[in-house]
């Protein structure tokens, strides 16, 4: 917890408070903590200097095509002009801050995993009140955040609580013990935000926990020791055991009344289909062919991908740079990834994120559906630049 502190103390009070804000879009004002975050990092000369790097340059213009093209229609409104523009790159920028900010990089993990828990709050709060209120054996999935506003539906209140939805797949692999305030309060996070996924049944988020548990078993227990192997084994097999004797998987069960619904209703062709995603995505291609410079959203609504709703609205140039920037925060995983320099945990946290960012933007409108989710990814997109090139000045410790 003391790094935790020690943290924001060192990235500044003020620069944390503002990031956050932005992020968590809390009360609906994100955007306008967004133009206050975007000035704070501008105004950092060393920053801007030292760390413009080629893929923030990509990832400006990218956003700068992207916000001409919505300038052409503003339905959300004009505000969002500079916030589209500017903000992409000024949270790459903070990324990079916030390694720079740290003692060592044994931090980056919990301060990482700290970041996801902040990133939940706003929507953890709103379904748990949704589930004070009227339980689990509700069949109405989309619900509206605490502060009032329009319903959020499944997915996209969901994708909040991606993060936290990696938690048991960063425990496995932690070698060195986490402060135990952190355990307690990251275990509790994990535990309301499942209680929130089954409340909206979402399967892309349970999709993503059983994906993460599988991928970090399988990439971290070749590289522990026998001993670290049977402790993990063996607390997992408690962990199971408990789960078993005290919870009913039974669809007739009130915890799962809304997946139970959702099956009912479409069955496993609305599985197949993506809960009628993959004709979308279909039609959308179609409209790429026709439409090289977007098309409007009244035209049969969201894509529900981020890449092809970039297309919708920024027509073939922002796509183009959109995949650019992909490919290149991509490239930059695999070698962290394959790094020396760069310790167990730290990779395992850079995949499990990269693979829940990719699966919500794949299922999701991304930067037209929630904006922030996109912003923290350029927020990642810069913490995990900049642990790489550092390893790679062997200015890191590959204690993580």
């Amino acid at each position: 917890m003391k790094d935790i502190l020690f943290f924001i103390k060192k990235f500044g009070v003020v620069n944390f408070l503002f990031v956050v804000l932005t992020f968590t879009n809390l009360l609906g004002l994100g955007y306008l903590f967004g133009y206050v975050a975007v000035a704070l990092i501008f105004f950092k000369k060393e920053i801007v200097v030292n760390e413009l790097d080629i893929t923030a340059k990509v990832l400006f213009l990218f956003s700068l095509a992207y916000a001409l093209f919505y300038y052409l229609d503003p339905w959300k409104g004009q505000q969002f002009f500079l916030i589209y523009m500017l903000s992409p790159t000024a949270f790459y920028l903070w990324g990079k801050k916030i390694v720079k900010s740290l003692k060592e990089s044994d931090n980056i993990t919990p301060i990482m995993m700290f970041l996801g828990v902040i990133y939940s709050l706003p929507a953890m709060i709103s379904v748990l009140l949704n589930i004070s209120d009227g339980g689990f054996a509700q069949l109405e999935r989309s619900i509206p955040m605490f502060w009032g506003g329009p319903a959020i539906g499944a997915t996209g209140m969901a994708q909040f609580f991606m993060f936290n939805i990696c938690i048991p797949g960063i425990f496995f692999a932690t070698i060195k013990k986490l402060d135990k305030t952190l355990i307690i309060a990251f275990s509790l996070a994990f535990v309301l935000s499942l209680a929130c996924v089954l409340r909206v049944g979402s399967r892309t988020l349970l999709a993503i926990l059983f994906l993460s548990f599988f991928i970090a078993v399988v990439f971290v227990s070749p590289k522990l020791s026998l001993k670290q192997n049977v402790v993990r084994y063996g607390i997992l097999a408690i962990i199971i055991v408990l789960i078993v004797q005290n919870i009913s998987f039974d669809f007739d069960s009130e915890i799962f009344t809304t997946f139970a619904s959702r099956m009912q209703e479409g069955g496993v062709e609305d599985l197949a289909g993506g809960g009628g995603r993959v004709d979308l995505w279909s039609k959308s291609i179609d409209y790429m062919k026709i439409y090289p410079f977007g098309w409007n959203l009244d035209r049969f609504g969201y894509s529900h991908n981020l890449w092809l709703d970039t297309f919708r609205v920024g027509g073939f140039p922002s796509f183009a740079l959109l995949i650019l920037f992909s490919l290149m925060v991509l490239f930059v995983l695999k070698k962290l990834v394959f790094s020396k320099n760069i310790g167990l945990t730290l990779k395992l946290i850079f995949m499990l994120y990269s693979i829940a960012f990719i699966s919500i933007f794949m299922v999701e409108p991304g930067i037209d559906g929630n904006y922030s989710l996109f912003i923290f990814f350029c927020l990642f997109s810069g913490i995990m630049k900049s642990c790489f090139s550092l390893s790679e000045k062997g200015t890191f410790s590959n204690r993580v």
